[in-house]
């Protein structure tokens, strides 16, 4: 299989991830952007310009396309999927597409939202450049979710994929929920898919958000058969007497963990992740808010 760089662009906060994960296959065959748990309240909220910012910066860098692993909106109701939709149609994206699947958050009230005002799809499989990508949406809106109504369908489109890019080509897999005991934290927050799902296809990347874990434990990314990848949040510093992962970072010799938006975008391209913190630049409120706890 080509080798897969995942490049961790780590740009929000606490509540609500949103961070993109910028990802290239082959040598720059596709390029493209993964976003999760938008999380839109409200047109006006910090949850959807932060949305904003990611997709100006994913089509900025260059995607083709960008994922949105479900929770686009906090309740799921009409009119947060208005405002989400309103929100995407602002974002400087070009011509990238963007294709979300819905999480546990969208489905209490929006399954007929999602479908009839941003035009959304419960199963999708397309391809770029000849990269196939399969999304699904949960059965329910439990933080347990199932994925039964999709399964066979699911096994259907791996066939296909395979059968058309070979064993040497990535599948891309994206859904909100993780799969249990793969990436970090996902004992607790998952859904029911299953390895046994993916175990006879190696080259599957599958992308999942839902647990609004940071991306600082090696099991953010997992591989066993095939690979998952954990879409993180922002390190950030504090928790008392302990230090924050920043903290301990840079007790590392060298290590700045304080860059510029600039500067961590240099180092996202050069090296493939960059962990950084809240600054006057990026989320300057979370900063403030984070260190509300100490």
């Amino acid at each position: 299989m080509k080798k897969l760089m995942i490049a961790v662009l780590c740009i929000i906060m606490c509540l609500a991830i949103q961070i993109p994960v910028f990802a290239t296959a082959g040598d720059s065959d596709v390029t493209f952007g993964v976003i999760s748990d938008p999380h839109i309240k409200t047109l006006a909220s910090v949850s959807t310009r932060r949305y904003v910012n990611a997709l100006n910066f994913l089509h900025k860098e260059g995607a083709e396309a960008t994922m949105v692993c479900g929770d686009l909106t906090n309740n799921g109701l009409p009119t947060q999927f208005i405002d989400y939709a309103l929100a995407k149609k602002s974002a400087t994206t070009g011509k990238m597409p963007v294709y979300e699947v819905m999480g546990n958050h969208d489905m209490d009230f929006g399954d007929e939202a999602f479908n009839k005002i941003i035009g959304g799809e419960y199963k999708i499989h397309f391809t770029i450049n000849g990269y196939h990508f399969i999304m699904l949406t949960p059965d329910d809106s439990t933080s347990k979710a199932t994925y039964e109504k999709s399964r066979d369908w699911l096994h259907d489109q791996l066939e296909i994929a395979a059968e058309q890019g070979g064993d040497s080509r990535p599948i891309f897999v994206f859904a909100h929920h993780a799969i249990k005991d793969t990436v970090y934290v996902s004992s607790d927050w998952y859904g029911y898919l299953t390895e046994e799902d993916f175990n006879t296809y190696p080259q599957v990347v599958f992308f999942s958000g839902h647990s609004h874990s940071p991306n600082n434990n090696p099991m953010s990314i997992w591989q066993d058969g095939f690979t998952c990848v954990n879409v993180p949040s922002l390190t950030g510093r504090g928790l008392g007497i302990t230090g924050g992962t920043a903290d301990k970072l840079e007790t590392i010799p060298g290590y700045n963990a304080s860059l510029s938006l600039d500067d961590f975008q240099r180092v996202v391209r050069e090296v493939g992740v960059s962990m950084t913190v809240q600054t006057d630049e990026i989320t300057p409120a979370d900063k403030k808010l984070y260190a509300l706890r100490d």
